[in-house]
């Protein structure tokens, strides 16, 4: 039975760039990448065990081969974007507090409440 997933708009234009290039529908594409992720994730020379636990402070990136480091920076650059319960409630202090919550395209401290900017 088919099922319906969700993909983020960035990675589904790879997705179908992709299906393009190699002939294969976009399901077809994103079987075979999945396919592709489990013999890695199984493969003894590649191990994302040592991944995770890197991700989760408990082992030094330095311990990671090349491949591995490179999977696991695109698993930290995923994990960043995805807000936490502690950052929400960080920011929201900062926000009531009248103080920046981040930074616009061109490193512009903004404010959530108004989108103000500092004098």
């Amino acid at each position: 039975m088919a099922q319906s997933i969700k993909i983020s708009n960035a990675e589904m234009e790879v997705l179908r760039d992709e299906s393009k290039t190699f002939g294969r529908s976009i399901a077809g594409q994103a079987e075979h990448w999945m396919r592709i992720g489990r013999a890695i994730e199984q493969s003894e020379h590649f191990n994302y065990r040592k991944i995770q636990a890197v991700l989760k402070g408990t082992l030094n990136p330095d311990h990671l081969n090349r491949d591995e480091q490179e999977v696991y920076l695109d698993d930290l650059v995923v994990s960043m974007k995805q807000a936490q319960p502690k950052m929400e409630k960080y920011f929201a202090e900062r926000n009531k507090a009248g103080k920046g919550v981040g930074l616009d395209d061109s490193d512009t401290v903004v404010f959530a409440s108004d989108n103000r900017t500092p004098n």
